[in-house]
């Protein structure tokens, strides 16, 4: 009888903590109404003390199951944690069964005069309620799960949960259970549906505030993603303002130096964290490859070679093809040395970008890709912006190059 008595009570506060936790509130810890707490007093009180091994079970199964609906890490100190509150919530039960028998009486107190009734809800409700909250609370905090700034709030709303739980489902369990059974039974009318229809109420109330709840959070949520998204726009075209602006340079000077194009950058870049490199990509004939190679090696660079990327990931020399759109200027060079050289139409995302901006002669941008000169896996786009010149005998255009930029999509809505 003991044993089926424990299993049935592990499973009504199991089924009851799931009820609970449907109205628990964010950050998720405590319910408004917690019914396992009144159950695991009710039944203590009426079949005796020697049933706290399933209330601790109990409520380590709701405790569980709190931590699984909020995905947490089951790490040593989650579970920790978890067993301390299961231990607050058992202690919790036998106080308020040892202040009831103690002040009150043994057993279930009949409730027939105020005095005693109004002694019984103190004792076992707001009084011993406070071991439950106070356990919990500090167990959450030691595991960091819990910001400091919400400690009052959790810590009052574990209290009032358990307290109101206390406070409606004991009554409710003692009108069925309770003996003499004529007493209690004569009040399942005048307590027990008052009780029901006050559980009704609060269930009722607590949608009606977690909706608004939810579409004021929303309607926060809206307004900040909306000037997020309008600082992105605005500071994209930023960035397609400044890049932009190089390519006027190009347009007004064929001959821009490296010099030139890393003073012109630098303020660039400067104004903008989330741009990995500035570069610029000139056409190159096949039949200028190795003209082309030996000029940017007289400026200092002896071992600059054209190179493409390999399907296992290392450089070797570009293959012969009608042209190239090698990164030639680069800034800043440090850390990105690497792709210094590179054939960037060898890239397939690269390719597709730049062949639509001279396509429409227009600024592109590229599919999310990863860079070879990172090793952190960081995710960037390609700006392409097509540079033309006007041949003289004639009106029209011949792609000189691109202007490219190297944007850290991380570091842009980080900025």
């Amino acid at each position: 009888m003991i044993a089926l008595r424990l299993i049935a009570l592990v499973i009504v506060i199991f089924l009851s903590g799931w009820l609970g936790l449907k109205m628990a509130v964010p950050p998720g810890y405590a319910s408004p109404l917690w019914p396992p707490a009144g159950l695991a007093l009710a039944a203590m009180m009426l079949w005796g003390r020697k049933l706290w091994p399933a209330i601790l079970i109990g409520s380590m199964a709701n405790e569980f199951l709190a931590g699984y609906l909020a995905n947490a890490n089951f790490t040593p100190a989650v579970l920790i944690s978890f067993c301390l509150i299961s231990l607050g919530s058992t202690l919790q039960a036998c106080v308020g069964h040892w202040l009831s028998a103690t002040l009150i009486g043994t057993g279930v107190p009949k409730l027939d005069n105020a005095r005693q009734t109004l002694l019984f809800f103190i004792l076992t409700g707001p009084l011993s309620c406070l071991i439950a909250a106070s356990v919990g609370v500090s167990s959450i905090i030691a595991v960091d799960l819990l910001p400091k700034s919400q400690v009052a709030s959790a810590w009052l709303n574990w209290w009032v949960g358990d307290s109101l739980g206390v406070l409606i489902i004991c009554p409710l369990v003692f009108c069925v259970f309770a003996h003499p059974r004529e007493i209690w039974r004569a009040r399942r009318i005048q307590v027990a549906l008052p009780l029901l229809a006050t559980i009704l109420a609060l269930a009722l109330v607590f949608i009606q505030v977690y909706q608004a709840e939810k579409i004021r959070i929303q309607m926060i949520f809206d307004n900040q993603a909306d000037k997020i998204d309008r600082l992105l726009i605005e500071y994209g075209n930023n960035v397609i303002d400044n890049a932009l602006t190089i390519k006027a340079l190009y347009r007004a000077s064929n001959q821009v130096t490296r010099h030139q194009f890393g003073l012109f950058t630098q303020a660039i870049l400067q104004q903008h964290p989330e741009i990995q490199a500035l570069e610029w990509l000139p056409r190159v004939r096949h039949d200028q490859l190795s003209h082309f190679e030996s000029t940017v090696q007289a400026e200092g660079y002896p071992h600059f070679k054209v190179v493409e990327q390999t399907i296992d990931g290392s450089l070797q020399a570009v293959e012969n093809r009608a042209e190239y759109f090698p990164i030639t200027f680069i800034e800043p060079m440090k850390g990105n040395e690497k792709v210094f050289g590179f054939d960037s139409l060898t890239n397939p995302i690269s390719r597709e970008s730049k062949l639509l901006a001279q396509k429409y002669d227009k600024p592109s941008l590229s599919n999310a890709l990863f860079l070879m000169q990172r090793t952190d896996a960081s995710i960037a786009v390609l700006l392409s912006i097509p540079v033309y010149t006007h041949l003289q005998s004639s009106s029209t255009q011949q792609l000189t190059g691109f202007i490219s930029a190297v944007i850290l999509t991380a570091n842009l809505v980080e900025t």
